[in-house]
């Protein structure tokens, strides 16, 4: 379990930067997590039932009472039978390997995850196919497909 607390922590400023949010967001990222794998791996229920019996478990019950997160993990390996030390690992690495690649997922192709932390990256495109006019600006093309009868070149009147 400790493995997920550390990735948490060490990745949660990375996460912050990639989806553009401020505040705590452990709790939420360990929620989808964890629902994740257990809709992919272990359970028959739907994605919004895991939903509501994650968000429903006590957490002043445990050992733990200052870690609700801890407490909740704790309940849902109870109540899917995670017991033995082999199945916890098998089950702590599933949610950490998740939280994994929700930080790496490739949002735009050829983009590594140093191209996503970094504030300065070009989000424009480079066309080298297209000439510059007499202006030294770029000549707009259109080709959304729309035409009105009586325009000009490019369908624009």
């Amino acid at each position: 379990m400790n493995k997920i607390w550390n990735h948490l922590n060490e990745s949660q400023d990375e996460y912050k930067k990639i989806f553009d949010v401020s505040g705590k967001v452990n709790a939420e990222r360990l929620q989808d997590a964890v629902v994740s794998v257990l809709f992919e791996h272990y359970s028959e229920r739907t994605r919004d039932e895991l939903e509501i019996l994650y968000t429903e478990i006590n957490v002043n019950t445990g050992k733990n009472k200052k870690n609700p997160m801890r407490n909740k993990i704790t309940r849902i390996c109870e109540i899917y039978g995670v017991d033995t030390r082999k199945k916890k690992n098998e089950f702590f690495g599933k949610i950490v390997d998740f939280l994994k690649a929700q930080i790496s997922e490739d949002f735009v192709e050829g983009w590594t995850q140093e191209d996503y932390a970094d504030n300065d990256a070009d989000m424009s495109e480079d066309s080298d196919d297209s000439e510059e006019d007499e202006d030294g600006d770029e000549p707009v093309t259109d080709n959304s497909g729309f035409f009105v009868d009586g325009a000009t070149e490019g369908g624009w009147g």
